[in-house]
């Protein structure tokens, strides 16, 4: 009932007709990611928030041991920085973010 009442509801009210494309659908996704989509904002925003979170979370693990390794270094020089982005690519790289 979901994907059929809600989303032929949207279609048909659509300005463009009811054979109007949405942008996931002319993308080439699937109808079952809409309902997501058109979830109510609190629990849109607690799976935003909670994906955030994760993310942060890893980015300030990355971040710390990258620190970690470059103790020799002086932080903010241009050695630093070069040493820095290398670095970061090399842990996410280890880590399979990248």
């Amino acid at each position: 009932m979901v994907f059929g009442g809600l989303n032929s509801e949207v279609e048909s009210k659509h300005p463009a007709g009811p054979r109007a494309q949405t942008g996931s659908q002319a993308a080439g996704m699937t109808r079952a990611r809409v309902p997501m989509v058109l979830s109510p904002d609190n629990v849109m925003r607690k799976r935003i928030v909670t994906i955030l979170r994760k993310h942060m979370k890893i980015d300030e693990e990355v971040d710390r041991e990258v620190r970690a390794r470059l103790k020799h270094l002086q932080e903010g020089t241009r050695d630093w920085e070069i040493q820095y982005k290398r670095v970061v690519e090399q842990v996410r790289r280890n880590k399979g973010l990248i």
